[in-house]
């Protein structure tokens, strides 16, 4: 490849994938309800359309209007930064005690203090469950003792005729959330599988040419949770938010010109406090940051800097995003274009947004018509943009190119590109210098797909079958091209990193630098629970694994939920496993009815629900995967495709439901 501009690339951004299940079943569908976006649109597919003139290019008719700019608002003082060096506080997690559920096995005395001579406040009866958390020593000064919440308060002495009940310590898959490419290679933001009981940072993993990875690894950042990394005039740049003695959160920034080896720049002091985006252009990084009340309240701020270190703040546009509503910024050789909701509608509403070009913040140009919605696809090129959004009604694809005119961003529809898209969802893109890559799905079969656009037009193929699952991050530059594969268990997700090689083929790595971890093993299994505290600690997956349908009986106070017996979707399928609504009931392990509730469980359709079972306590004869979730099937409307995360994760969601097959009342636990 000749062309090694470094600035040609682009960077995707995940979320980290949830670690455990919860009571729904729906859990294993992570969907939101946003607006669903897809592919791209490539300049020099045009021709030599002169909507694809330059920012220096000879004025030309428009099909739109010129907009006006936005009105200078009244000027405020401007703050310089220049990043503090000091002391970078370590992230040490800290080490906490039992907290959770616990049952007597004899009667056990709860005193006022934890003191075997404080005042005698009740008995715990023997065989009753209650709920109890262990301050360190340092904090009581008597080790050993617990807190008692409920169903009483006091101390009592932790293993004086008292059950604990822990959840499992397992393994948990790795993740990635980031992958960006540069002049000389790739980095992303991820981790390594871990222990439940472990938190782990996400940490840098770079790669010369997409086929072979290394960790950069946590010490550089202290244990901090990086947020953002991206490439720009000073090489890499990546963001963090820590947290000080006095909990003040601060932003640090560290640089690196090879994604391995990492250097602190320092710290923006008091002048922000949390990092909202980070992108660059060829000329420099626009930093936008969060104050006053972290990621709920406060103002956005928008910084530039040419360096990483020196940061001048620029004056917001009038309309400019509170922290309460949804932004995204892209950055490209030429500048960013920002865009985004300001009302507090929701997320995908549409109304009341923003759309804004700037070359380096200093002013906004707005931005009329092109992509819609916060899970559009934006990607920066030569000069100017490649987008795509969908359709509101029918989640269709639409492809957009933007170009630059006198600073100016205009948008144009690519009708040419609907064929190649038609029955397709985008969920990310690339651009290496020479063309653009497009990432997605398959509406009819889930298949992964990838388009390529160039000057011959877009080519939609097939991923291989062995891909694993929908792509959702891609980067592309000089070195090559990238995409996060999967190999999904019930474990997590799983990544894995593929490439494109100079034939056109997509081959993973030989060694995945993120070991997967399997289902779990039949040899490591837990006990069968027999009461209410135990189900609750249970590792459903390897309840999965190790049980089947086994029936598994135990008791519980049968409480009402307001608004639970709602069906929860009316596009799952078979509704009563995958969407239920009346045919639950939520268990506690207390009695009592103050509106909340410790499990739900699933009535299989053989049992009806009976009035009585509600404020009393009953025993439930149920099981784990049963036959029926094999069957499980969701159809994700339109605001859902972008983020469906396909059909196998919501099959996994309802075998690990918890089907009652049997109901009776009792007189207790």
């Amino acid at each position: 490849m000749t062309d090694r501009d470094p600035f040609r690339l682009e960077t995707s951004s995940g979320m980290r994938p949830a670690t455990g299940l919860g009571e729904r079943v729906l859990v294993g569908l992570a969907v939101v309800a946003l607006v669903s976006g897809g592919a791209v649109g490539v300049s020099n597919v045009l021709r030599g359309d002169p909507a694809t003139a330059d920012a220096s290019g000879s004025p030309s008719a428009s099909p739109h209007p010129t907009p006006r700019s936005f009105p200078t608002p009244t000027p405020r003082p401007l703050r310089i930064v220049q990043l503090a060096s000091g002391t970078l506080p370590r992230n040490v997690p800290q080490v906490s005690g039992f907290s959770g559920w616990i049952r007597t096995t004899r009667d056990v005395v709860i005193r006022a203090d934890p003191d075997p001579t404080a005042q005698q406040l009740g008995i715990l009866a023997a065989g009753q469950i209650g709920t109890a958390y262990e301050q360190q020593p340092e904090e009581t000064g008597r080790p050993g003792w617990l807190e008692l919440q409920d169903p009483l308060t006091g101390w009592v002495l932790g293993d004086d005729g008292i059950t604990r009940y822990t959840s499992t310590d397992f393994l948990q898959s790795g993740w990635v959330n980031t992958v960006a490419a540069g002049p000389d290679g790739f980095v992303a933001l991820g981790t390594s599988s871990t222990m439940t009981s472990h938190w782990l940072p996400p940490f840098p993993l770079a790669s010369r040419d997409g086929a072979a990875w290394v960790k950069a690894g946590t010490e550089p950042f202290a244990g901090w949770d990086l947020s953002s990394v991206v490439w720009g005039p000073a090489g890499w740049l990546a963001s963090a938010a820590t947290y000080g003695d006095s909990g003040e959160s601060q932003i640090w920034l560290w640089n690196s010109r090879d994604g391995v080896s990492w250097r602190l720049l320092g710290s923006m002091g008091s002048a922000a406090n949390w990092p909202d985006s980070l992108t660059a252009s060829q000329d420099g990084y626009l930093l936008v940051t969060e104050s006053n009340g972290g990621l709920g309240g406060g103002e956005r701020s928008i910084w530039y800097s040419t360096d990483g270190s020196s940061w001048q703040e620029r004056a917001t546009p009038p309309g400019w995003f509170p922290q309460q509503s949804w932004m995204r910024i892209v950055g490209s050789p030429g500048g960013f274009f920002a865009w985004g909701e300001r009302g507090t509608l929701g997320y995908g509403a549409v109304g009341n947004q923003f759309a804004g070009f700037t070359a380096d913040g200093q002013s906004w140009a707005p931005v009329t018509d092109g992509p819609q919605g916060q899970a559009s696809q934006v990607l920066g090129v030569n000069g100017g943009f490649l987008a795509l959004d969908s359709d509101s009604q029918t989640g269709t694809p639409r492809a957009w190119t933007g170009a630059l005119r006198r600073g100016r961003l205009e948008w144009r529809r690519e009708t040419g590109a609907d064929a190649a898209l038609a029955g397709g969802v985008v969920t990310s893109m690339a651009w290496d210098g020479q063309q653009a890559y497009a990432f997605g799905w398959d509406r009819s079969t889930e298949a992964p797909l990838v388009w390529t656009i160039n000057g011959s037009g877009w080519t939609r193929a097939p991923l291989p079958a062995s891909f694993g699952a929908i792509p959702t991050l891609a980067a592309a530059g000089p070195a090559g091209v990238v995409v996060v594969g999967h190999r999904p268990s019930l474990r997590g997700d799983n990544p894995r990193f593929w490439r494109r090689d100079s034939y056109g083929e997509w081959l993973p790595e030989a060694q995945p630098i993120i070991e997967r971890v399997p289902d779990p093993a039949t040899d490591h299994c837990p006990a069968l629970p027999n009461d209410l505290p135990g189900f609750l600690v249970l590792d459903r997956a390897a309840a999965v694994v190790c049980f089947g349908t086994a029936p598994i009986t135990v008791r519980g106070y049968s409480v009402s939920c307001g608004g639970c017996s709602d069906p929860f979707d009316e596009t799952s399928q078979p509704a009563w496993l995958a969407g239920p609504g009346a045919n639950q009931l939520f268990l506690k392990a207390i009695a009592g009815n103050d509106g909340g509730w410790d499990a739900s469980v699933v009535l299989s359709p053989s049992v009806a629900g009976e009035p009585d079972w509600v404020n009393a306590w009953v025993e439930v004869t149920g099981h784990f995967d049963d036959p029926a979730a094999a069957t499980c099937h969701h159809q994700p409307r339109v605001n859902e495709l972008a983020y469906w995360s396909g059909q196998q994760s919501f099959i996994d969601g309802c075998r690990q439901a918890f089907v009652v097959t049997r109901v009776s009342v009792v007189s207790g636990p």
